[in-house]
Protein backbone atom coordinates (compact mmCIF):
# COMPACT_ATOMS: atom_id res chain seq x y z
CA UNK A 1 0.00 0.00 0.00
CA UNK A 2 1.28 3.09 -0.46
CA UNK A 3 0.39 5.12 2.35
CA UNK A 4 2.83 1.94 4.17
CA UNK A 5 5.52 2.71 1.74
CA UNK A 6 5.37 7.09 2.79
CA UNK A 7 5.37 6.15 6.15
CA UNK A 8 8.02 3.45 6.06
CA UNK A 9 10.00 6.06 3.87
CA UNK A 10 9.62 8.73 6.22
CA UNK A 11 11.58 7.08 9.28
CA UNK A 12 14.67 8.15 10.27
CA UNK A 13 16.70 5.36 9.94
CA UNK A 14 17.88 3.35 7.05
CA UNK A 15 14.88 0.68 5.82
CA UNK A 16 16.00 -2.41 4.10
CA UNK A 17 13.34 -4.84 2.83
CA UNK A 18 14.23 -8.27 3.44
CA UNK A 19 11.90 -10.07 0.74
CA UNK A 20 11.96 -10.34 -2.84
CA UNK A 21 8.12 -10.50 -3.10
CA UNK A 22 7.94 -6.30 -3.78
CA UNK A 23 10.80 -5.57 -6.48
CA UNK A 24 8.31 -2.42 -7.23
CA UNK A 25 8.94 -0.92 -3.88
CA UNK A 26 12.19 1.02 -3.84
CA UNK A 27 14.16 0.12 -1.12
CA UNK A 28 17.39 -1.35 -0.33
CA UNK A 29 17.02 -5.31 -0.66
CA UNK A 30 18.21 -8.17 1.15
CA UNK A 31 17.27 -11.60 0.02
CA UNK A 32 18.16 -14.87 -1.08
CA UNK A 33 19.24 -15.23 -5.00
CA UNK A 34 15.76 -17.11 -5.80
CA UNK A 35 17.55 -17.83 -9.27
CA UNK A 36 20.24 -19.33 -7.84
CA UNK A 37 18.30 -21.23 -5.58
CA UNK A 38 16.02 -23.28 -8.52
CA UNK A 39 19.85 -23.92 -10.27
CA UNK A 40 21.40 -25.48 -7.48
CA UNK A 41 18.28 -27.66 -6.99
CA UNK A 42 18.36 -28.63 -10.72
CA UNK A 43 22.25 -29.05 -10.21
CA UNK A 44 21.52 -31.41 -7.09
CA UNK A 45 18.86 -33.64 -8.62
CA UNK A 46 20.76 -33.78 -12.57
CA UNK A 47 24.09 -35.31 -10.25
CA UNK A 48 21.46 -38.22 -8.52
CA UNK A 49 20.63 -39.02 -12.44
CA UNK A 50 17.72 -37.54 -13.23
CA UNK A 51 16.42 -36.52 -16.31
CA UNK A 52 12.91 -35.83 -15.75
CA UNK A 53 11.67 -33.24 -13.85
CA UNK A 54 8.49 -30.94 -12.43
CA UNK A 55 8.66 -27.47 -10.70
CA UNK A 56 5.50 -27.28 -8.17
CA UNK A 57 4.54 -24.29 -6.71
CA UNK A 58 1.10 -23.00 -4.80
CA UNK A 59 1.84 -19.19 -5.63
CA UNK A 60 3.37 -17.78 -7.79
CA UNK A 61 5.14 -14.05 -6.72
CA UNK A 62 8.27 -12.85 -8.09
CA UNK A 63 10.39 -15.29 -5.89
CA UNK A 64 8.44 -18.32 -6.85
CA UNK A 65 8.66 -17.60 -10.77
CA UNK A 66 12.64 -16.64 -10.06
CA UNK A 67 13.05 -20.22 -8.69
CA UNK A 68 10.84 -21.97 -11.34
CA UNK A 69 12.90 -20.20 -13.93
CA UNK A 70 16.64 -21.07 -12.65
CA UNK A 71 15.30 -24.82 -12.11
CA UNK A 72 14.08 -25.44 -15.17
CA UNK A 73 16.80 -22.93 -17.15
CA UNK A 74 19.33 -25.67 -15.75
CA UNK A 75 18.00 -28.36 -16.30
CA UNK A 76 17.18 -27.87 -19.83
CA UNK A 77 20.48 -26.32 -20.23
CA UNK A 78 21.67 -30.21 -19.00
CA UNK A 79 19.45 -32.45 -20.72
CA UNK A 80 17.51 -30.26 -23.25
CA UNK A 81 14.47 -31.29 -21.69
CA UNK A 82 11.78 -28.21 -20.14
CA UNK A 83 10.24 -29.67 -16.46
CA UNK A 84 6.58 -29.30 -16.75
CA UNK A 85 5.17 -26.22 -14.24
CA UNK A 86 2.80 -27.07 -12.09
CA UNK A 87 1.40 -23.54 -10.77
CA UNK A 88 -1.46 -23.94 -8.55
CA UNK A 89 -1.97 -20.11 -9.16
CA UNK A 90 -2.10 -20.15 -12.50
CA UNK A 91 -4.21 -23.07 -13.07
CA UNK A 92 -6.47 -21.80 -15.16
CA UNK A 93 -9.81 -24.87 -14.54
CA UNK A 94 -9.59 -24.74 -10.97
CA UNK A 95 -12.36 -25.90 -9.23
CA UNK A 96 -11.31 -24.11 -5.92
CA UNK A 97 -9.05 -23.22 -3.55
CA UNK A 98 -9.06 -25.72 -0.94
CA UNK A 99 -6.71 -28.74 -0.60
CA UNK A 100 -8.90 -31.57 -1.69
CA UNK A 101 -8.98 -29.35 -5.26
CA UNK A 102 -5.55 -29.10 -5.84
CA UNK A 103 -4.88 -32.75 -4.57
CA UNK A 104 -7.22 -33.55 -7.17
CA UNK A 105 -5.24 -31.56 -9.37
CA UNK A 106 -1.83 -32.65 -8.98
CA UNK A 107 -2.52 -36.82 -9.04
CA UNK A 108 -4.21 -35.73 -12.57
CA UNK A 109 -1.19 -33.37 -13.43
CA UNK A 110 1.45 -36.03 -12.22
CA UNK A 111 -0.03 -39.34 -13.67
CA UNK A 112 1.28 -38.49 -17.26
CA UNK A 113 4.64 -37.43 -16.18
CA UNK A 114 6.82 -40.27 -16.95
CA UNK A 115 8.85 -41.93 -14.06
CA UNK A 116 11.22 -41.69 -12.30
CA UNK A 117 10.54 -37.95 -11.94
CA UNK A 118 12.42 -34.95 -9.70
CA UNK A 119 9.76 -32.76 -8.32
CA UNK A 120 11.94 -29.26 -7.12
CA UNK A 121 9.21 -27.39 -5.04
CA UNK A 122 8.92 -23.39 -4.05
CA UNK A 123 9.24 -24.40 -0.39
CA UNK A 124 9.02 -26.95 2.38
CA UNK A 125 5.20 -26.60 2.23
CA UNK A 126 4.92 -27.46 -1.06
CA UNK A 127 6.67 -30.31 -1.13
CA UNK A 128 4.78 -31.80 2.34
CA UNK A 129 1.68 -31.49 -0.05
CA UNK A 130 3.65 -33.24 -3.07
CA UNK A 131 4.59 -36.09 -0.82
CA UNK A 132 0.90 -36.70 0.68
CA UNK A 133 -0.33 -36.62 -2.83
CA UNK A 134 2.23 -39.15 -4.12
CA UNK A 135 1.83 -41.51 -1.87
CA UNK A 136 -1.81 -41.38 -1.69
CA UNK A 137 -1.71 -42.13 -5.45
CA UNK A 138 0.44 -44.74 -4.71
CA UNK A 139 3.98 -43.22 -6.18
CA UNK A 140 7.10 -44.65 -4.33
CA UNK A 141 8.50 -42.14 -3.22
CA UNK A 142 11.91 -41.38 -3.76
CA UNK A 143 11.79 -44.32 -6.30
CA UNK A 144 8.97 -43.38 -8.60
CA UNK A 145 8.97 -39.47 -7.34
CA UNK A 146 11.72 -37.88 -5.89
CA UNK A 147 10.64 -34.40 -3.85
CA UNK A 148 12.78 -31.58 -3.46
CA UNK A 149 11.80 -28.50 -0.83
CA UNK A 150 13.62 -25.80 0.27
CA UNK A 151 14.05 -23.04 3.07
CA UNK A 152 13.75 -25.69 6.06
CA UNK A 153 10.70 -24.62 6.88
CA UNK A 154 8.61 -26.20 10.12
CA UNK A 155 5.45 -27.54 10.43
CA UNK A 156 3.03 -27.77 12.99
CA UNK A 157 1.52 -30.31 13.84
CA UNK A 158 -0.58 -31.21 17.45
CA UNK A 159 2.37 -28.48 18.89
CA UNK A 160 4.93 -30.44 17.48
CA UNK A 161 7.40 -28.60 15.69
CA UNK A 162 9.18 -30.51 13.40
CA UNK A 163 12.03 -29.16 10.89
CA UNK A 164 11.57 -30.50 7.23
CA UNK A 165 14.45 -30.64 6.38
CA UNK A 166 15.41 -33.52 9.49
CA UNK A 167 12.32 -35.71 8.25
CA UNK A 168 13.64 -36.48 5.02
CA UNK A 169 17.10 -36.70 3.53
CA UNK A 170 17.01 -39.87 0.81
CA UNK A 171 17.72 -37.87 -2.10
Amino acid sequence: RADIIRYIRRQPVPCVDLGGFRPDIPLARICGDHRLIGQMAADHLLERGFRQAAYFSTAFQRPHELRGAGFSDRFREQTGLLPKQLIWDRCSDRESDNWQAQSKWLKRELQPLPKPLAVFCYCDYDAAKIESVCLEAGYAVPGDVAILGVDNDTLVCENIRVPLSSVRHDL
